[in-house]
């Protein structure tokens, strides 16, 4: 945690308005700092404040959770990210992550699909309709 910005503390978020611009509770985002994903400043009553690298980390961890990536495999996007001279580097992390979950989760899919089939009730051959 830094405890001196060089910016005004207008150009930073408080916890509140992370927590309500990315969806995430205070936890979480807590949770992200103390495994160093994001790093915050302190204000002068030490409360959190979140600059423009914390707020677009916290996006990317954001949306990365909903699609169901792990942390370990985030921390993994945002290392390439920060070591990467270009975007391409967590890009093409990010992208094989999201592909591989993408590929988990059909199979997931195809697994209900057939478990439900399975579910259908068996057809009676040779009754009628309407017939006791």
């Amino acid at each position: 945690m830094l405890t001196s910005p060089r910016l005004p503390m207008a150009t930073y978020g408080s916890m509140a308005e992370v927590c309500q611009q990315f969806g995430l509770t205070a936890r979480a985002i807590r949770h992200y700092e103390s495994l160093r994903l994001i790093s915050t400043v302190r204000d002068r009553q030490n409360y959190r404040r979140f600059d423009a690298r914390a707020r677009t980390r916290l996006q990317l961890i954001a949306d990365f959770r909903r699609a169901g990536l792990s942390l370990d495999d985030i921390r993994e996007i945002l290392d390439n990210r920060d070591d990467a001279t270009g975007e391409v580097a967590h890009v093409d992390c990010a992208l094989a992550k999201l592909l591989e979950r993408r590929r988990v989760l059909d199979q997931a899919r195809r697994a209900v699909d057939a478990a439900m089939a399975s579910l259908q009730p068996p057809r009676r051959f040779g009754t009628m309709s309407g017939a006791r």
